[in-house]
């Protein structure tokens, strides 16, 4: 983290290539001076720089209607220190044709491209940038496990887009034998899989995150007892979990639970529908569950796979994020005369009914 002492500026300092890049979102408001000073500043942390956010700069540069006085502040700031806009002529706002917000780099545009992603919640459009000089190095590895119906449920969702890189291809041979090479790195790639590598540390904060319960299931191992282990054994487990990943093992046992079933109703007889089950799986296979739960985790958000606009099952989000959410769509709405739908659904036992 890179520390400012401006408000609605946020900067963070990355490796690319054993290089530095100072990556700082910015939001300057149509009644407020550009932070120039502060921006200046970052450049003077390094001259490897990605500014982006709603800067409310118009200028003819970058393909906007109308000039105003911080488009042309901003255009001066970006010639004297060699900077280029990368998103020319993408629209931002969904209330108009204006671009209010704006990817600034010292990356030459030619070598970026830049484009809008489906709307998101909010009156601006988020901009995909992508830096093609840029490389970043991903060690792979290969386990003897490979899903072959995942494999070929890809091939079938990617079909269309690999029939139309062969068919602009079909008129140049050298062209035509690229993609041969580009499809055998991608069907070499569907076979690779991360080598999932766990430290003793990421044993003990597992084990410290079961309850203090003295239940059990069918082994007859509680919760308790894992955490009264001493810490000597945490190693042991470590390699023996890193072993069960790396072969991709997880016995039939640890899937057999212990299920008891708890009266929901004030019935003395009840149904099957009014009782709630609840099951007791062996505690190794929960240790199992969240570390890979943490890679997970850690690989969905990198990836940036889960929306924005889910809370549940997510951690530091809740109802009220939502809630927060909701209001704010409708004061936009309200604001701009617009309309905001909602579905409520309530299901009846959605969660006996979900698995």
């Amino acid at each position: 983290m890179v520390v400012l002492y401006r408000p609605n500026v946020i900067a963070v300092r990355i490796t690319v290539e054993n290089g530095q890049f100072i990556v700082a979102s910015i939001c300057s408001s149509p009644t407020e001076p550009l932070p120039l000073s502060t921006m200046t500043n970052l450049l003077k942390k390094s001259k490897n720089i990605v500014l982006t956010g709603e800067f409310n700069a118009k200028h003819s540069d970058w393909n906007c209607a109308q000039v105003n006085s911080k488009g042309r502040i901003l255009v001066d700031w970006l010639n004297k220190h060699n900077l280029k806009v990368l998103n020319n002529g993408t629209r931002t706002s969904l209330h108009s044709n204006t671009i209010v917000d704006l990817v600034i780099s010292s990356e030459i545009p030619e070598t970026t491209e830049s484009q809008t992603l489906p709307y998101m919640g909010s009156d601006h459009l988020p901009i995909f940038t992508k830096f093609l000089r840029l490389n970043l190095l991903i060690d792979m590895h290969i386990v003897p496990c490979t899903f072959w119906k995942l494999y070929s449920s890809i091939l079938t969702i990617l079909f269309d887009q690999l029939r139309a890189e062969k068919e602009n291809s079909m008129n140049d041979s050298i062209n035509t034998y690229n993609w041969f090479l580009s499809f055998e790195r991608f069907l070499a790639a569907l076979k690779l899989r991360s080598d999932l590598k766990f430290s003793v540390q990421d044993i003990k904060d597992a084990i410290r995150s079961l309850r203090s319960k003295k239940s059990s299931g069918f082994d007859q191992v509680s919760n308790t007892m894992i955490r009264l282990l001493p810490e000597h054994y945490h190693a042991l487990l470590t390699q023996a979990y890193n072993d069960l990943f790396r072969n991709a093992q997880w016995g039939s046992e640890w899937k057999t639970a212990r299920n008891i079933c708890l009266n929901k109703s004030e019935n003395p007889a009840p149904i099957t529908d009014q009782l709630r089950p609840i099951s007791m799986l062996p505690t190794f296979s929960k240790i199992y569950e969240k570390l890979f739960l943490t890679k997970f985790n850690s690989w969905a958000t990198r990836m940036n796979i889960l929306p924005a606009q889910q809370s549940g099952a997510r951690s530091h989000q809740a109802t009220t994020s939502r809630v927060n959410c909701l209001l704010e769509q409708i004061t936009q709405s309200l604001r701009y005369d617009s309309f905001t739908p909602v579905v409520y659904i309530d299901l009846l036992q959605a969660f006996d009914k979900l698995w």
